[in-house]
C-alpha cells in the first residue's frame, strides 16, 4: 500500500494545486497542496504504513523537542506500556494536526452578487435605450421590441459573465501573491 504524505505536517490530505489554492498552472510547475497545513510542493511517498507511522512519530518528536514537556505528562508516560504509549502518541498527533488545521482556517463570507447584477442590468438597459432609436429607424416597432428585449438580455448575461471571470482571475492572483 502506497501512502502519500505532507513533508511538513505528515497529513495524507494532499491534492493537486488549483487556482483556488494559489497555484497557477502553466506559470509554475504542477504542485501538490496539503489540505491541513497549506504546504505547496512535492509530497512524500511511503511504501508501507510502518514507514509512514515512523515518519509521523519523528515529526512528533521534533515538535516535542521544541515545546517543553510538563512533569505530570512525563510521569504519566513512564507508567504506560510501550504499545499504549505509541497509541497515545498517534492520537495526540492526530489531535494536534486537527487543531492546527482549524486554527489556520479562515471562514469566508458568502459572496454577495447583487452589485454585479445591478451593474449588468444598468449597463444593458443603457445600451438597449441607445440601440432602440437606431433599431426603430431600420425595423418596424413590433419587431424592434422583441429584438430589443433579446438583445438587452444577451448583453446582461454577457456583462455578468465578464465581471465574474475578472473577479475570479483577480482573486486567484491575490491568493498566489499572498
Amino acid at each position: 500500500m502506497v501512502i502519500y504524505a505532507c513533508p511538513r505536517c505528515g497529513s495524507q490530505e494532499i491534492f493537486m494545486g488549483t487556482m483556488d489554492s494559489g497555484v497557477i498552472i502553466g506559470l509554475t510547475s504542477i504542485k501538490n497542496v496539503c489540505k491541513d497545513c497549506g504546504f505547496q510542493g512535492a509530497h512524500l511517498q511511503f511504501e508501507s504504513e510502518k514507514e509512514y507511522l515512523e515518519f509521523v512519530k519523528t515529526l512528533k518528536k521534533d515538535k516535542d523537542q521544541k515545546q517543553p514537556v510538563d512533569e505530570e505528562e512525563q510521569n504519566e508516560k513512564i507508567t504506560l506500556s510501550k504499545k499504549d504509549q505509541q497509541v497515545l502518541d498517534f492520537v495526540d498527533d492526530v489531535k494536534n494536526i486537527r487543531e492546527e488545521q482549524y486554527e489556520d482556517v479562515k471562514v469566508e463570507k458568502p459572496k454577495n452578487w447583487w452589485p454585479e447584477i445591478i451593474i449588468s442590468i444598468i449597463v444593458s438597459i443603457i445600451v438597449g435605450i441607445f440601440s432602440y432609436f437606431s433599431l426603430v429607424e431600420t425595423m418596424g416597432n413590433t419587431i424592434t421590441t422583441f429584438y430589443l428585449i433579446g438583445y438587452t438580455f444577451i448583453i446582461f448575461i454577457g456583462l455578468l459573465v465578464i465581471i465574474v471571470v475578472i473577479e475570479y482571475v483577480l482573486k486567484s492572483i491575490k491568493h498566489s501573491i499572498i
